[in-house]
This record gives C-alpha cells, sequence and structure tokens, in this order.
C-alpha cells in the first residue's frame, strides 16, 4: 500500500512537473476528463472549462475532421505520433506535437494525449527554408534521411542517413522506384497517400505516418514518413513529394512496452523522447532511456552512480565554472520553483553538445527533488549560427553600397534604409525610418511611384521586378533624380510583407543626357540654316 502511494505520489508530481500539456479524454464521448498545469496555460482555458469541453473544441475549425480522425484512431489502439494546431481562448493558433496513447484511468480506459508547443520548432524550420544552401546542410548532416520523389515517384535525392537506415548508399536508390523498396502490403498504404498528396496538392498537408522498409538486406525496417507535396516555385504545380523518413525500432520497442503497461508513470516518462531524470541534493536518482542515449550510459545504475558534474567539462564556453554554475541553477530553480538556462554537456565518451536545460521543483515522498529535462540544440545551434552569418552579409553588403537599400512596408512606410541616404538625400537613415514614401516626392511624381508600388502590392504573386527613373526630394526639399529599382517582399511563407529595393543617384547621367540632345539640337540647327553644303566625315574618311 505504500509503494502504491509513493507510485501514485511521483506519478502525480511529474504529471504537473512535465513540461508539456497534458490531456486526458473518453475514446467513445470523447469529453476531457482530466488536464495539467501546463494545458491551462497552453489554452488558456482554466481546469474547470477544459472539463467542460469536448477534445475537438481544443482545434480550429478546418482542422476538426483530421484531428478527430486520428483521436479515433488512437481511441483503438494505435499509437500515433500527429501536428495539427489547437485554438486558445483567445482565439490564437498555436501548432503542436501530439503523442498518444491509451491508459488506464480508474479502471477504463482513456486516450492519454502529451501535447507539445512547437512553435519555436515551426520557427527554425521556416528559417532554413530561406536557403537552399542552408537546407543541404542540414540535410547532409541530419539523422534522419531527407528525401525528395518525382511525379513518378521515383528517388532524385536522398540525404547521406540513408545509409545508416536501410544500409544503402543515396546514389544506389536515386532513380529507383518507391515500390521496390515495400512489401506490396506496406506500398499500398504508402501510395495511396503519395497520389492524394501530389493530386490534391492544393489542400493537402504535411502527413506523418508510420510504416515498414525493406533495407539493403530485405529485411523490413520500422520507419516513420513526414511528407508532402513539392511545388515549382514559379508555376506553384506539384513536381514531387519531399519528407524525411526516421528509424523507429527503438521508439517501437518502446511503445509495444507502453502498450503493454497500464502505468500512467510509464507513459509520461520512460515514453519520452526528451532527456528527464530526477536529482536531490545528493545527485541523480533516477532517469528515462533518453537520458542514457543522450549521455552515452548503458543503464539507469551506470548514469545515477556519477556527480553531475561529470557530464560537462571543466569551464562552460565563457570561462565560468561548470560545477558552480550548475549549482546556481539548481539552487534558483529550488528557489524560485522553475529554472532554463544554456548548458554546455559531455557525454562519456568525451563529445560535447550544447543543450538546453529546464530545471522544475516538485515533491517526492515529503521532500523538495527537481526534475530535469536536457535538449540536444547542436541542430539549432548551427542553425542560428547560419541566420545570423546571412543576416551579417546582409547587413554589410547594405551599409557599404554607393547606392541606398531601403525597404518599405505594406503601408509604404520606410522600415530600413541603407547608411547611403545620407549621400544621396542629406538625411541619416534614422530620420526617415517611419516615414511614408509619399512625403518624399512632389504629387506628379508620387503618383507614378504610388501607382507601381500599389500595383506591386495587389499582384504580389505574379509581380516581377520593375527598373524606372523619377525625382526625390532631399533634405534641401530639392528634386533629385533617381534611378528605383524594386520587388516585392515575402516572408518564409509567401505572404506579403512589403516592398525592397534600391535607389540610385543619377544626377550626372540625367546631365550628360541633356547635354547630348542639346548638342543634337545644335548641330541640327547649323545643318539647316547652312547656306552652303555641309559634309561630314567619319574618322574612317568615309
Amino acid at each position: 500500500m505504500f509503494q502504491k502511494k509513493n507510485k501514485e505520489e511521483k506519478f502525480n508530481g511529474l504529471f504537473e512537473a512535465i513540461a508539456d500539456s497534458i490531456f486526458i479524454a473518453d475514446p467513445k464521448s470523447r469529453k476531457l476528463i482530466d488536464c495539467n498545469k501546463r494545458a491551462e496555460k497552453l489554452t488558456g482555458y482554466s481546469r474547470k472549462e477544459i472539463l467542460s469541453m469536448r477534445a475537438d473544441k481544443l482545434h480550429p475549425k478546418d482542422l476538426v475532421k483530421i484531428t478527430m480522425d486520428d483521436f479515433k484512431k488512437q481511441a483503438a489502439g494505435k499509437l500515433l505520433i500527429v501536428e495539427t494546431e489547437i485554438l486558445t481562448k483567445s482565439k490564437k493558433r498555436i501548432p503542436v506535437s501530439i503523442n498518444s496513447a491509451i491508459a488506464e484511468v480508474d479502471g477504463k480506459p482513456c486516450v492519454l494525449g502529451i501535447f507539445r508547443d512547437i512553435r519555436a520548432r515551426k520557427e527554425v524550420e521556416d528559417a532554413l527554408k530561406k536557403s537552399e544552401e542552408q537546407y543541404r546542410l542540414l540535410a547532409d548532416n541530419a539523422l534522419d534521411c531527407i528525401w525528395i520523389l518525382d511525379t513518378k515517384l521515383r528517388f532524385t535525392y536522398l540525404s547521406p542517413s540513408t545509409e545508416r537506415i536501410l544500409g544503402y548508399k543515396p546514389e544506389q536508390m536515386i532513380g529507383t522506384k518507391l515500390s521496390s523498396h515495400f512489401k506490396k502490403k506496406e506500398f499500398l498504404k504508402t501510395s495511396v497517400l503519395a497520389a492524394k498528396a501530389i493530386t490534391n496538392y492544393k489542400s493537402f498537408t504535411q502527413v506523418t505516418f508510420e510504416t515498414k522498409m525493406l533495407n539493403s538486406k530485405n529485411e523490413e525496417v520500422d520507419i516513420e514518413i513526414s511528407g508532402r507535396a513539392l511545388l515549382d516555385s514559379k508555376s506553384n504545380k506539384p513536381i514531387g513529394l519531399q519528407g524525411t523518413s526516421r528509424e523507429i525500432t527503438k521508439r517501437k520497442e518502446a511503445e509495444d512496452a507502453i502498450r503493454e503497461s497500464k502505468n500512467k508513470l510509464q507513459v509520461l516518462y520512460d515514453s519520452s523522447s526528451d532527456a528527464i531524470m530526477l536529482l536531490n541534493e545528493k545527485g541523480f536518482f533516477d532517469c528515462n532511456n533518453a537520458t542514457l542515449r543522450l549521455f552515452g550510459c548503458a543503464t539507469k545504475e551506470d548514469f545515477c552512480s556519477r556527480h553531475p558534474a561529470d557530464f560537462s567539462p571543466q569551464a562552460q564556453p565563457d570561462g565560468t565554472d561548470s560545477r558552480r554554475y550548475a549549482e546556481n541553477n539548481i539552487a534558483r530553480a529550488l528557489k524560485e520553483g522553475s529554472a532554463r538556462f544554456e548548458h554546455l554537456h559531455r557525454r562519456l565518451d568525451g563529445t560535447e553538445f550544447p543543450a538546453e536545460v529546464l530545471l522544475d521543483a516538485l515533491v517526492l515522498k515529503g521532500k523538495k527533488v527537481l526534475q530535469a529535462r536536457v535538449f540536444d540544440i547542436t541542430e539549432r545551434k548551427k542553425t542560428e549560427n547560419k541566420i545570423k552569418e546571412s543576416e551579417e552579409k546582409f547587413r554589410l553588403l547594405a551599409e557599404n553600397s554607393i547606392d541606398c537599400v531601403w525597404i518599405l512596408d505594406t503601408h509604404l512606410k520606410f522600415t530600413y534604409l541603407s547608411p547611403s541616404v545620407e549621400r544621396l538625400m542629406g538625411v541619416k537613415a534614422e530620420q526617415w525610418v517611419g516615414t511614408k514614401l509619399s512625403s518624399h516626392f512632389k504629387k506628379k511624381e508620387f503618383l507614378k511611384v504610388g501607382a507601381l508600388a500599389t500595383k506591386a502590392i495587389i499582384n504580389y504573386n505574379t509581380f516581377t521586378p520593375v527598373t524606372f527613373e523619377t525625382k526625390m526630394l532631399n533634405s534641401k526639399n530639392e528634386e533629385v533624380d533617381i534611378e528605383i529599382s524594386g520587388t516585392v517582399l515575402l516572408n518564409s511563407q509567401g505572404k506579403l510583407i512589403g516592398l525592397q529595393g534600391i535607389t540610385r543617384d543619377i544626377t550626372e547621367r540625367t546631365k550628360a543626357k541633356k547635354a547630348l540632345e542639346q548638342a543634337h539640337t545644335n548641330t541640327k540647327t547649323i545643318l539647316e540654316k547652312a547656306q552652303f553644303g555641309v559634309t561630314i566625315i567619319g574618322k574612317d574618311k568615309k
């Protein structure tokens, strides 16, 4: 009885302390019957409000059908990890990843869903889309296999991780048909989804599903596939499919164990893909399998027998002593209830990796302990560094350009101007930021400029870059002859966020043009008034 009480106490503590939102629903009525505090924070609803709702009310109307189809599969005992969106009380859409399983609550089977807020991950994915080179670097170094198929379902690209997952080098599979890598039963399911993605590409969203793929030894490997239609950037028509394949053999083994277990603590704790550990003033006393994988330990005993300092280098990148840095954060978490920070960790084999650590205080057996969650953020750091490098290159290019580089929002207000605006117009960049484009032209000239800007905004999907000459007012309210080259500015989702371009001072060019025209006029006048014949001989005497 004492052990059962301790087990329930341990579960209840983790249920509330876990960083993800948890919802428990009746599989038949879909009525929500329990949730943790993270669920209240994620949705903006109180616990009382949540328990008066059905599971479908958590999602936007346009996603309810597909989400509830997945719910039915989960209620039938199928383990699924799906990505969708929830709708908060304030009507805000938040992307989430849902990992569900069947668990017994008070002797009755219920659907237990772990909702993870993936906004940060989505932002990173959007940043990656800005650069094909960044995508290539990520693909070549990803643990998952990244692939591209043409419309005939033949591989045109596979990342190097193909060899680790299936035993094939990428070049061995390129040009082969998708069907040749599945047994008939598994390919039927995969091909139906592929055909649906290509046929209904306008409405088809990304799909994630599990299947079995044949490796180089003709053995079936459990994998998880996430895919979507690949569209041509110009015609917006499908040119194939793209996605990732992840080997889930280990995860399938874990899921089998979870399915057999009726203990909610096991579902929440051992099945997590995140490294989770428990510690007190003496050190670690429990951890999950992800922790063992992350730090390279063979068993829980192996991990818990070591001091936390054994998993860190002597000093952090800024020179701070690792032991002191960890102790200060532990003390802060115990005092304030939680702490989030970045930490450089080291595996048992000596390899170091950057991590994000989340500490949450909880009470077990009447004593205050900490739950630690450690996330390997190596890929995120690489992505952030690439984004910073890209931004730095743009800044250096813009700030050292002879021409003025500028950006306007959709209200035609300046949001950025390069320093060269001072040479062209006699004003510092910050003096014009926030001002309307119309305030820098005389009415006649702005009618032309404004018409082109409006056309670009309305027809941004088909608008092509334009170059034209006009006159702009400088700091002395004098007109300056300029040439403007501009185009539309889109975000990573392809939506219009403004206009961008460059402005060049063409005063000297305009003067030269007028001088040439005047010389031509003078010559013509002389010839017309001449009372004698005039012959013009070129350098070749002809």
